[in-house]
């Protein structure tokens, strides 16, 4: 028996000249009846070092090991709120032994925006039940329908130009972090990601075992031919910082040159502008492409 989907692509790339500095993960695991995919965003650090030690980045550590520990899970036909609030404790606990003898603030703590994707096949049809935790987007096309489905949304103020900052008061650059943030801001980011740590209901990848029961959630009964492109918000720039293509463009795009032609006018985009007062002048940017063959193409 054929499987009900078929994998056609997936990209990964770093943003950082370091080779193997790489924030993003995409996994998967599928059987002839069912299909998890996810998508990992680690957020980048603000701390002024890493505490691991590793030569890999903390959030790139934490992104990594979360992703095998979601693959060992989906063995277990566990939903994936259980599989991610399980392999949450599982992370946690090793990064302690890890980084034991240290104090960390928890700003400091590794974070990431997470998307997961559940496909399970229903005779002619297909069940899609997504989770999201940040700003990792997945766009889904069928046949008829006008436009694909964006999730999560887009809401008002989501859209934020890389080339259009805001104006800085004072005459004088004011002097940024290593991640490029205003120092300014410094105090607030750090606020913030103390909170994900601690409150649930801010809905990111952290330490806190019960933000998955925050997510945002969305089930869909799609019908084959049906394409679905995952990715982290470095890839989906195409879109909504950049304006290249709308979701629909993208994702045809992805669908007939495929994934790499893609990351490469990205890249090229990104070095031709004047990105000096964005934050972050690239993103790592992945992507996994899926396709749902019709059922006459399943032999």
């Amino acid at each position: 028996m054929s499987s009900f989907y078929d994998i056609l692509e997936e990209i990964s790339s770093g943003a950082s000249v370091v080779p193997t500095h790489n924030e993003d993960v995409i996994g998967y695991k599928g059987t002839s009846q069912s299909l998890d995919l996810w998508v990992i965003d680690g957020a980048t650090s603000i701390a002024d070092g890493e505490y691991l030690g590793l030569p890999v980045s903390d959030p790139q550590w934490f992104a990594e090991t979360m992703s095998d520990y979601f693959y060992k899970g989906s063995d277990s036909g566990a939903t994936p709120p259980s599989i991610v609030s399980a392999s949450v404790k599982e992370v946690a606990s090793a990064y302690d032994r890890m980084t034991k003898n240290q104090e960390i603030p928890l700003s400091y703590k590794p974070l990431a925006a997470m998307l997961w994707l559940r496909a399970t096949p229903q005779g002619d049809q297909t069940t899609l039940e997504l989770w999201s935790l940040g700003d990792c987007r997945v766009l889904i096309g069928q046949p008829g329908a006008p436009t694909p489905l964006l999730f999560p949304q887009l809401a008002r103020g989501d859209i934020s130009p890389h080339g259009a900052p805001s104006p800085v008061k004072s005459t004088q650059p004011e002097e940024r972090s290593r991640t490029g943030v205003l120092l300014s801001h410094a105090l607030l980011e750090k606020d913030i990601r103390e909170a994900k740590h601690t409150n649930p209901k801010t809905a990111r990848l952290g330490f806190h075992p019960d933000s998955i029961l925050y997510a945002t959630t969305h089930t869909i009964t799609v019908s084959a031919p049906c394409s679905i492109l995952a990715m982290s918000d470095g890839f989906y720039r195409l879109v909504d910082e950049y304006g290249l293509y709308n979701d629909e463009g993208l994702l045809q795009a992805c669908c007939t040159r495929g994934l790499p032609p893609l990351l490469q006018e990205l890249r090229e985009y990104e070095g031709t502008r004047d990105l000096s007062q964005a934050v972050k002048k690239s993103d790592d940017a992945s992507a996994i492409l899926v396709h749902l063959p019709a059922i006459s193409a399943k032999v």
